[in-house]
């Protein structure tokens, strides 16, 4: 926990609340009240997902209201509040004051105390078959992909496939600035830069690691880096990734207690849409607990518009007592490819089962 804080009151205007993240760097910022009680946190996506705002928006008018930590709470219960909120951090409270603020690279530099999880290869948490851009694409394409990875960076690549830099949200703040209105009647939106290759602005040299790596090297590869994001290569090629989210989410997954934690992302709040998602999600999981025990479904959805039709990705990434599987597809109908991506895992589960059984059997 970080006791270190800088926190806004409520009446702040958003102009302070953006010039105190760039300073600091950071997503996310408790709100204050006058007599310094804790009301509410407010997060850089709220502030993106919201058009048109004035500069002199009052933050109390953007906040929302974070998970509960206490002090007295353990790890586990930190990386869940982390996973299931969507968050970077969270303020930790006691008394309705605030007393620190929890992050996700918090949580994962706990995993250096334990020797278990420490020593495990970044191979068994790591998403598989990464998407990546080339030097020569445009800056456009790369913020395109990491919106629909739901990604804060992502590989580049040379002409020979081999990782050659990372792009990331800092790279892009220099180029994509949202225009807001200070008064009513300015017009607002977002300004594409001339075309602007990649290679001309990304982070170089890369900072990877091999599959074998173990998960303790890995998170101290990003902390002396300062980066959320470690690539993962073989033979110079990207073969995977680790992110901050990825290693909490895989804390999270350590429970003991019975259930599946279910993170689902991309998805606007419709309360509607939430429960027949959350209905084929639990449907698929009842199957897929016929060959392994899951502690941790993560769910993304993007969706952007291809020749005047909305079309929807779904990346589903779950976590089972025989490893980590991952899934996606593409479509026009959301619910029909969630369910024939659960099916796609369901498939992946039962064959590594397989595997094993055949194994235990060799070795008798």
């Amino acid at each position: 926990m970080c006791k270190d804080l800088f926190v806004v009151e409520n009446d702040a205007e958003l102009s302070k609340v953006l010039g105190l993240m760039k300073d600091k760097n950071v997503l996310e910022i408790p709100i204050t009240s006058k007599k310094g009680k804790f009301i509410g946190l407010i997060s850089h996506e709220a502030i993106v997902k919201r058009r048109n705002l004035p500069m002199n928006t009052k933050a109390e008018h953007l906040m929302i209201s974070p998970p509960k930590i206490k002090p007295t709470d353990d790890l586990l219960h930190a990386a869940q509040m982390l996973v299931t909120s969507g968050l970077r951090s969270i303020p930790v409270t006691f008394k309705g004051s605030i007393v620190g603020i929890i992050s996700r690279p918090d949580v994962a530099g706990q995993v250096l105390k334990n020797k278990e999880m420490a020593s495990t290869p970044v191979e068994e948490l790591m998403s598989k078959s990464p998407q990546f851009v080339s030097e020569n694409d445009t800056l456009g394409k790369a913020r395109e992909l990491m919106r629909k990875l739901d990604m804060r960076s992502v590989p580049v690549v040379d002409g020979k496939g081999k990782i050659s830099g990372v792009v990331g949200v800092r790279e892009m703040l220099r180029f994509f600035k949202p225009i807001t209105r200070p008064s009513k009647g300015t017009k607002t939106g977002e300004k594409e830069p001339v075309r602007i290759e990649v290679k001309s602005v990304m982070r170089t040299p890369p900072i990877f690691a091999t599959p074998d790596t173990t998960l303790g090297e890995a998170i101290k590869k990003i902390q002396h880096n300062k980066i959320s994001t470690l690539i993962i290569t073989e033979d110079k090629k990207p073969k995977g990734i680790v992110t901050m989210a990825d290693i909490v989410e895989y804390i999270a997954s350590q429970s003991k207690s019975r259930g599946v934690f279910l993170h689902i992302t991309g998805v606007e709040e419709d309360p509607e849409i939430t429960e027949l998602m959350e209905s084929i999600l639990k449907k698929g999981l009842i199957r897929i607990n016929k060959y392994a025990e899951t502690t941790m479904l993560a769910l993304h959805v993007s969706h952007h518009h291809h020749e005047g039709e909305e079309n929807f990705g779904v990346r589903l990434r779950l976590t089972t007592s025989l490893g980590m599987f991952y899934t996606s597809n593409d479509g026009w109908d959301l619910f029909p490819q969630l369910d024939e991506s659960l099916r796609n895992l369901e498939r992946l589960v039962r064959k590594e089962k397989g595997k094993a059984i055949k194994s235990r059997r060799r070795g008798a």
